[in-house]
Order: C-alpha cells, then structure tokens, then sequence
C-alpha cells in the first residue's frame, strides 16, 4: 500500500532534461538556475514550463496546474461566487466590461476585419453581446458573444477561439450554437495565423448571404 496519492499518475517533471537558465532577481540580475521543464497537471493542456527544482518538486507533488489553467479556473470561480452574491446579469456585466478592456490580440485582427467589411457592406457590429437562452430542460445559459454582425437579415455571431477555449470550452460552444437564432461562426485563431485571407472570405461570403 501506499499513502503516495500520485502513485501510478505520469510524471510531469522531466528531470532528464534540466538545463540552467535565467533566474534574476533584484539584488542578483544575472542569477541562473538549474530548471526543469515540468507540464501541466491539467490533462487536457500541453503546456510546459521550466521550473527550479525546488518549484519543480512542489508542482509534482502538489499536481499543479499551469499559470493559464489556474487563471482560467480562479476566473470561473469568480464569476460563480459573483454570480450567486448579485446574480448572473450582474456578473456578466462584469467580465463583458472585462473583455472589452483587455481585448485578446486575435479579437483586435478581428475587429478590424469586420470593420472593414461593415464599411464596405453598410453593416453595423456589436463587440461582447450578452446572450442569455433557456435549453428545454428549462437551464438557463449565460453568454458573452465576441462579435455580432447584423445584416439585413440575420445577427451572425462570431467566436474567436484560442487553445484553451477550444480546450475548455467545448460544451459552452456547443449550447451557444444551439441557443443562438442565427449563424454562429467559429474562428480558431491558428487560423488567423496561418490562413487569415481564406478566414476574411468566408466572413464576406456570410454577411452577404
């Protein structure tokens, strides 16, 4: 028997690899450390970053999650615990306020991609739209749209989706297209790095329809 709970779990700290690198602190700017590439412990994220020993060993036996993953989950906390201290109208009024003063660097390419096209086709678009829709098993879902795009005839959402949305978010995307009256159209921003043109068509093509 053993007391060991991450007996049998994979390692997350290759210490076959350790290689000194910068570490520098104030009183020692060009301090360097022997470091250790440790991943997360979430299952579903590859991150890795290098860490010194001593952290390397607390993130094994502690099966700590990376910086993104801590961050993404102290968020969903906070918006639960606001959401149940002023209600869920109120939270979402928070992190849309959020989202539109920190936007992402993806959502900036694709800001300007559909301003552009606003001009050009006389459309008007709509940055962080709250969407709130009822499934049939009467559950309420709360949402923050990146962008709607309305044309004379549809409101065509469009999500721009990073590693840990895709990653994460899985079943919010899927109720959203569920939920939503109209088109939603979902941008993987791997895609705007490597095919931004054929991106920008298929927006054109769908404010036209």
């Amino acid at each position: 028997m053993t007391d060991n709970a991450n007996f049998g779990k994979p390692p997350l700290v290759d210490r076959t690899k350790g290689r000194r690198l910068p570490t520098p602190r104030s009183d020692r700017p060009h301090r360097e450390d022997l470091c250790f590439p440790v991943r997360c412990a979430n299952p579903s994220c590859n991150h890795v970053r290098w860490l010194t020993r001593s952290d390397a060993d607390k993130a094994e036996a502690e099966q700590r999650v990376c910086k993104k993953c801590q961050t993404s989950e102290a968020g969903k906390k906070g918006y639960a615990a606001t959401a149940t201290l002023y209600g869920a109208d109120f939270a979402l009024k928070a992190v849309r306020q959020q989202q539109l003063e920190h936007p992402s660097r993806y959502e900036r390419i694709v800001e300007s991609w559909l301003a552009e096209l606003a001009l050009a086709h006389d459309l008007h678009v709509l940055t962080q739209v709250a969407f709130t829709a009822t499934d049939l098993g009467n559950v309420a879902h709360h949402f923050l749209i990146d962008f709607v795009v309305e044309t004379s005839s549809d409101a065509l959402a469009v999500e721009v989706n990073g590693y840990h949305h895709k990653k994460l978010r899985a079943e919010r995307d899927y109720w959203l297209t569920q939920l939503y009256p109209g088109d939603v159209y979902f941008i993987d921003t791997d895609d705007i790095d490597h095919t931004p043109q054929a991106i920008k068509d298929t927006l054109r093509q769908l404010v036209q329809r």
